[in-house]
């Protein structure tokens, strides 16, 4: 059995750059991910079960969100040499990032892939701005990158592939878990259908809360999750655990 076949629809323990070094050449076809942004500080802040709190005290220290900004260009650029390699030839990298990149941590993607667009996803409710002194925070940005120019791609529709997503914020009837920077599936969802080919694998090696094996699970594709967070790892296995029950029990329901 070949790692790929091995690790279908399971979440690894573990490092990702560690565990992505395992992942043989040029085995996965796609990848959707959210890595640390390192935005955790103790002057910006968020919500978080209802309470306002700084982003470091949010999920900074659980998630490696606090490295000196060579560190995080290191660190992103190791990323973009192992997604590279584990790519195969006609793979896409689909990667959500902070809006701003002071410190060029995306250049080793720029230099190692296709830029193919940059896609926003508008929140209807964006939280207040407390300490009005900017702008509300309003949409998340994320990449699509391709190793060449021979790639998949469903375009849905003229109207499915305008490169703009809208939707709501926050945790009542939203969120499917805990995680504090759980992203939500209609950001995720349009990604698994019109990037993965049907059938296929996707990998997220920064696995959270799921959303990434959810997306694939409701359109029936594989995931292989990394995460080193051994609450988060629990937390994930639960909700895709009730994903793959509601699709079993929608599989018995009559035509």
């Amino acid at each position: 059995m070949d790692w790929v076949e091995q690790h279908k629809n399971s979440v690894i323990s573990g490092d990702a750059l560690n565990r992505l070094r395992a992942i043989p050449d040029h085995s996965i076809p796609t990848v959707i991910t959210d890595p640390p942004y390192n935005i955790g500080d103790k002057e910006k802040f968020t919500k978080q079960g209802g309470r306002l709190m700084s982003t470091l005290d949010a999920w900074g220290n659980k998630m490696n969100d606090v490295m000196t900004p060579n560190e995080y260009r290191v660190f992103m650029t190791e990323l973009a040499i192992q997604f590279k390699r584990i790519l195969t030839p006609g793979g896409s990298l689909l990667i959500f990032h902070d809006r701003s990149d002071p410190c060029g941590a995306l250049q080793g993607f720029h230099q190692r892939f296709i830029l193919r667009n940059v896609l926003m996803f508008i929140k209807k409710n964006p939280i207040p701005h407390y300490r009005k002194t900017n702008y509300r925070s309003g949409f998340e940005v994320c990449s699509w990158f391709t190793v060449s120019d021979d790639y998949y791609l469903d375009f849905t529709s003229q109207e499915g592939m305008v490169n703009v997503f809208y939707g709501a914020i926050g945790s009542v009837g939203l969120k499917a878990t805990d995680h504090p920077t759980e992203k939500y599936l209609w950001m995720i969802e349009p990604l698994v259908i019109r990037h993965a080919p049907p059938e296929s694998v996707i990998l997220d090696p920064f696995f959270g809360s799921g959303s990434t094996g959810a997306g694939a699970i409701r359109n029936h594709r594989d995931y292989i999750g990394i995460e080193q967070n051994p609450e988060y790892i629990e937390m994930s296995e639960e909700r895709l655990g009730r994903e793959i029950r509601e699709r079993n029990a929608q599989s018995l329901l009559p035509l």
